[in-house]
């Protein structure tokens, strides 16, 4: 049976970031529900326990992250969006390429992989007409994803899933 602590995933996640705001609560509720699945339903692997435990203080690490930034610039709360479009859809029905194909479109702001795994305003590198981080969050992303992947050659990660080019394709 697995069992995830939900006090030791809190404290992981704030010990990976160096932040112990999580906001309000209102997380706390799914969250129960999540762990008590994993732990009366799931058979985890040992494996699987592993990559449940990361993509958690992932997924946390990232919550404190997006509280501390709008701490940080309150001003973001109040940006008006016009018209968002949402794409949804099961899992090899298209929802990629109908990302991509807005992705073309200079008049759209397509949520970039990157900016997704650390929401933060950025630096821009102007030729790419995106906004791109060139501080702390591209070795966060880098050391991310040369853990996970231990890719060879990820010096120019950032630039990659930028262009959408991170496997020798671009879509922009």
């Amino acid at each position: 049976m697995t069992r995830i602590d939900h006090d030791a995933l809190l404290a992981a996640a704030c010990e990976a970031t160096g932040l112990d705001d999580f906001g309000t609560t209102d997380f706390e509720e799914g969250l129960g529900v999540l762990l008590r699945s994993y732990d009366q339903d799931a058979r985890l692997t040992p494996l699987g326990e592993k990559l449940v435990w990361d993509e958690l203080i992932g997924d946390l690490s990232g919550r404190l992250q997006v509280v501390d930034y709008l701490k940080r610039e309150p001003e973001i709360a109040r940006a008006e969006l016009e018209r968002p479009i949402f794409i949804l859809g099961l899992p090899r029905t298209g929802t990629t390429t109908l990302q991509q194909i807005f992705q073309q479109d200079p008049e759209s702001q397509v949520l970039e992989y990157w900016l997704g795994v650390t929401p933060q305003r950025g630096g821009c590198i102007e030729d790419l007409g995106c906004i791109f981080p060139h501080d702390g969050a591209q070795s966060d992303l880098h050391i991310g994803l040369k853990r996970v992947f231990d890719w060879p050659g990820t010096d120019n990660i950032y630039t990659d899933i930028a262009t959408g080019d991170l496997f020798g394709h671009r879509t922009r």
